[in-house]
């Protein structure tokens, strides 16, 4: 039986200091037929020198200017003759190098969508495994799963191409997925854990990402209890915000006073005031 081709795009600029992890946890999968495409913005870091490095195991490489991510990502999949498309980019890497065959070769693929698990990469080296919802009706109010842990049929993501408009600057991944979900496109969990993700990344802003998803999915489903939710949502976040920053500030001031004031109290003047 003839294997799916995979097409495993990596889009990256100016990230030197990650992009050959993303690259050999690629090129090092065991998954007998992938076709690797990467698009580099026209990076002046070194970037495109590490690229060049593996260029004979990469199928497809261009480095030129382009007006962000999801047009770099547009012409990877214009790029893409594989059956099925998977985004690892820069920053990002594959758990280990059985993903794909893990994905395709131990699962009864039936839909246009595969999604599985993610886990994060906290700044202070902490892994945090997250498990993907196979709850769909939960993508009305935030992403359930991770972009990089999806994979879509070729075909679909030709005929849907990420929405360059400055509105969707940080979440046209998000319009494209639940866009084709209230279209009725197939959906389907594998419990495989597809890819290691950095905890600061383009969108990493949680307050600007409530407004963003509230602004997506009101564009496709406007209904009174999905407003609602999402403005509460947004409500919470900042509140969260907020609260956080009283923290920092709280923990400063006492910091500041310790230092400035309580080390120069002698011991007998505590021992006199008690």
């Amino acid at each position: 039986m003839k294997l799916p081709k995979i097409t495993v795009i990596t889009v990256v600029y100016n990230a030197v200091s990650t992009i050959e992890e993303t690259i050999l946890s690629v090129v090092n999968q065991n998954y007998p037929n992938i076709e690797y495409i990467v698009i580099d913005g026209a990076s002046t870091d070194g970037t495109k020198e590490i690229i060049q490095k593996y260029e004979k195991k990469i199928d497809v490489w261009k480095s030129e200017p382009d007006t962000g991510v999801y047009d770099a990502m547009n012409k990877a999949i214009l790029l893409s003759t594989g059956d099925w498309i998977n985004f690892m980019n820069a920053g990002d890497r594959y758990v280990n190098t059985e993903v794909l065959s893990d994905v395709f070769l131990k699962n009864e693929i039936k839909s246009e969508i595969v999604y599985g698990n993610s886990i994060l990469e906290r700044s202070d080296f902490e892994q945090i495994r997250i498990p993907s919802s196979q709850d769909l009706s939960k993508l009305c109010r935030y992403p359930t799963f991770r972009h990089g842990a999806m994979f879509t049929k070729t075909e679909v993501h030709k005929k849907n191409l990420f929405k360059l408009d400055q509105a969707y600057k940080v979440c046209a991944d998000y319009d494209f997925f639940y866009k084709l979900y209230v279209q009725g496109t197939s959906m389907q969990y594998v419990n495989v854990d597809v890819l290691y993700f950095e905890e600061v990344g383009l969108s990493d802003n949680r307050i600007k990402n409530a407004i963003n998803n509230k602004m997506l999915v009101l564009s496709y489903t406007d209904t009174l209890g999905l407003r609602i939710w999402h403005t509460l949502n947004i409500l919470r976040v900042v509140l969260v915000a907020v609260a956080k920053k009283i923290l920092h500030l709280f923990t400063a001031i006492v910091y500041y006073f310790y230092n400035h004031f309580v080390t120069h109290i002698p011991i007998y003047g505590i021992r006199y005031i008690y």
